[in-house]
């Protein structure tokens, strides 16, 4: 829990004060659908991608980026990462045609080049 909470939330919100710092002017940052600083730990789901701790740490990283104060900061929010080796592969041969647009898949590749 600890763990998640400084890799995914605690380092990426220091690395914004460090570019703020630097003078940076844009920032991209990415977390994920569902990123809710209100979000809560649950037995059933602990860390796991969607669950309510991830959720959680999510918003945390979200909250530290837009504090950090830089004047353009983009947050990405995908809801299935195709091109991971974290997302599990059935999920990722789902169509975004039949999925909610807020839950529709994007290549790590496109993530990136948008980014």
């Amino acid at each position: 829990k600890d763990d998640l909470l400084r890799v995914d939330a605690t380092i990426p919100g220091k690395f914004a004060e460090a570019c703020k710092a630097a003078g940076t002017t844009h920032y991209c940052l990415m977390t994920a659908v569902g990123a809710d600083e209100n979000a809560k730990w649950g037995f059933m789901t602990k860390t796991a991608a969607g669950g309510g701790w991830y959720n959680h740490v999510k918003g945390v990283a979200e909250r530290l980026a837009v504090q950090a104060g830089i004047p353009y900061t983009y947050i990405a929010q995908p809801g299935m990462l195709i091109g991971s080796p974290h997302s599990p592969k059935i999920l990722t041969l789902v169509p975004n045609a039949i999925v909610p647009l807020k839950l529709s898949s994007a290549h790590v590749a496109d993530i990136a080049k948008g980014m």
